[in-house]
């Protein structure tokens, strides 16, 4: 079954002049780390013209241990990950490991954190209880442009997935109506129906997706020059592990890593 895909124009305009000003930009020097940015709370906000979140907060501490210099773009997950395939980006995070994805991504070892719960949410009103996967069939289900969420849900052609730019967008349409059911990460669910004050109107199901290990990595294109170095920004990561500091930069944004 094809997808349905809801951009809503403002977020199409948003993109385009982003996409304009990153054109005429540039590389403005070999110290500057291009970074996709995703609106990903609370791994990637933007929050009165500052990014921040764990993952930008990382970021910014990893490749400083190197001498570099973090530039966040912001635009969509799919258009970030073109990004990354055509070498336009050096940097995505919050990955998981996909076959498809390693042709022109290198992944950095060891994970920043192993755990990635994935949960569905519906409208309190509709009466709808999802409490096993077999509870999907015949309900629309708003997704995340280009995001994996776990193998079986992913290659299921059999639900009706609606796609939209971001998780805050799915979570708005399924307010109004528009979709039956939202999947999301956990986390990322829980900090957006408090912000956008969605508690009256959803909640989460029964039914989550939560393997006992799920890696999350930082990603690096294989077209980068930043692709040679994968290994000596994989042993800063586990330098700043050991430190404390990802878990001190997590705490700070309410995260707990596992």
């Amino acid at each position: 079954m094809s997808q349905l895909i809801k951009v809503p124009m403002k977020i199409v305009c948003f993109f385009c002049m982003i996409f304009i000003l990153s054109t005429h930009a540039g590389r403005c020097s070999e110290d500057v780390v291009k970074v996709g940015f995703s609106y990903f709370p609370p791994w990637m906000i933007l929050e009165k013209g500052e990014f921040k979140g764990v993952d930008c907060d990382l970021l910014k501490s990893v490749f400083a241990q190197m001498g570099l210099h973090v530039e966040f773009i912001p635009d969509t997950l799919a258009h970030n990950l073109e990004k990354i395939k055509s070498g336009d980006l050096d940097v995505i995070s919050s990955l998981l490991f996909r076959n498809e994805r390693n042709e022109y991504i290198r992944y950095v070892s060891p994970p920043y954190t192993t755990k990635s719960v994935k949960s569905f949410y519906v409208r309190k009103e509709s009466g709808i209880k999802i409490d096993s996967y077999s509870d999907l069939s015949g309900l629309s289900v708003g997704v995340s442009l280009g995001v994996k969420y776990f193998p079986k849900f992913d290659l299921d052609d059999s639900i009706m997935k609606v796609s939209y730019a971001t998780v805050a967008d799915s979570l708005q349409a399924l307010a109004e109506g528009e979709v039956e059911t939202v999947i999301g990460t956990q986390l990322v669910g829980k900090y957006l129906i408090n912000k956008f004050e969605f508690k009256s109107k959803l909640e989460e199901c029964s039914f989550k997706y939560e393997p006992k290990l799920m890696p999350v990595y930082i990603g690096i294109s294989r077209k980068s020059p930043l692709a040679q170095k994968v290994d000596e920004i994989g042993e800063v990561l586990r330098y700043l592990q050991k430190k404390g500091e990802v878990e001190r930069i997590a705490k700070n944004n309410l995260v707990e890593l596992d």
